[in-house]
């Protein structure tokens, strides 16, 4: 896949990020951390900088396999996890990957993709994850008021431009998750234009 190819922002990434949400994005990203990493099996999807790895609930996994098609934010990433055992970092394509996980963590991951490609990342989701994992989302919901769209259409020209981003607009990915999995709690913050969900199967209950 040619598209979303974030090493031209990898350097300036976390700086945009705290620019535009403060401490937002991070605490969207690790609110649910604490409660399920216990000696589970990880599988970080898209983690770019790795600033989740400086969380201390990930000493107390079995394994973490950080996977970013980015060389430059793998970098940044194996900076920031050095303090971490049992960490694998892989550049490999997410639709590519094989494994068994008790625990996937896809943070601003979806969003990257188009509508047939989410439909096909959803998939590989169920693929991956042992019948009773969970799975931890944390993204951005569609947006409501005039400054939230402006905000979300903004980035997604940027992204498009540096990045390649493949999406052109914001899915429904709360909607689309909802086909496959079952949401056990969610969060939201920014305005509800960020949220965080952890999921499991719908077999599996």
């Amino acid at each position: 896949m040619t598209h979303n190819k974030f090493d031209g922002v990898a350097p300036i990434y976390d700086l945009l990020a705290k620019l535009v949400f403060g401490r937002s994005i991070l605490l969207a990203q690790t609110c649910f951390l604490g409660n399920t990493c216990a000696d589970k099996r990880v599988l970080i999807a898209g983690g770019g900088t790795g600033k989740l790895l400086q969380h201390q609930s990930l000493q107390l996994v079995r394994s973490v396999t950080f996977l970013d098609r980015s060389e430059l934010m793998l970098k940044q990433a194996q900076k920031r996890g050095a303090w971490l055992q049992n960490v694998r970092y892989t550049p490999e394509d997410f639709f590519t990957h094989s494994g068994e996980y008790d625990l996937v963590v896809c943070n601003f991951f979806l969003d990257c993709f188009d509508e047939t490609h989410l439909e096909k990342a959803l998939t590989q989701l169920d693929r991956l994850m042992t019948p009773e994992a969970t799975l931890i989302v944390t993204d951005f919901d569609i947006p409501v008021t005039t400054s939230q769209k402006l905000l979300v259409r903004s980035m997604i020209l940027f992204f498009r431009l540096f990045s390649r981003l493949q999406a052109s607009k914001l899915l429904p990915i709360k909607k689309n998750l909802s086909k496959c999995f079952m949401t056990l709690q969610e969060e939201n913050f920014y305005g509800q234009l960020v949220f965080s969900r952890v999921l499991v199967r719908k077999e599996s209950r």
